[in-house]
């Protein structure tokens, strides 16, 4: 039921979980789903461990960072230079944005094997290379 006491309808659902879908195709996507698994196949389970470090990290980041936002209404970012200066934040910020661009490489690597394996007669460089091309062109 909505406000209005009216149930709510299929469209209001999708309006609901329609930001929810679009972040969990961005975060498990073509590339993620194909690098794991060829890593996966090549090493085991020898690097669980990142996976279950990588949890806990992220966990007490995100959860602080979520604090920040919701009762400062500040970014994280603004939020450090205020109170630990700029240099801590720009810092950050360039970590977090060589972090993206790793993260980014491995997603376009995956799903350049993804298509290698549909059209073999292209590499899975040219293939990144080409989906990276097209993702700009997109944007």
């Amino acid at each position: 039921m909505n406000e209005n006491g009216k149930s709510k309808g299929f469209m209001d659902y999708l309006k609901t979980i329609g930001p929810a879908l679009i972040v969990s195709a961005v975060v498990v996507g073509p590339g993620s789903v194909t690098t794991a698994s060829s890593m996966g196949a090549s090493y085991g389970y020898i690097g669980l461990w990142m996976i279950v470090f990588s949890c806990v990290v992220s966990y007490f980041y995100q959860e602080s960072a979520i604090r920040i936002v919701i009762y400062k209404g500040d970014t994280v970012l603004t939020a450090m230079r205020n109170n630990l200066g700029p240099g801590v934040s720009k810092v950050v910020f360039v970590l977090t944005y060589i972090m993206t661009i790793l993260a980014q490489a491995g997603n376009f690597t995956g799903a350049g094997m993804a298509m290698n394996y549909f059209v073999p007669q292209l590499s899975v460089v040219q293939w990144a290379a080409l989906l990276i091309i097209l993702a700009l062109v997109m944007v």
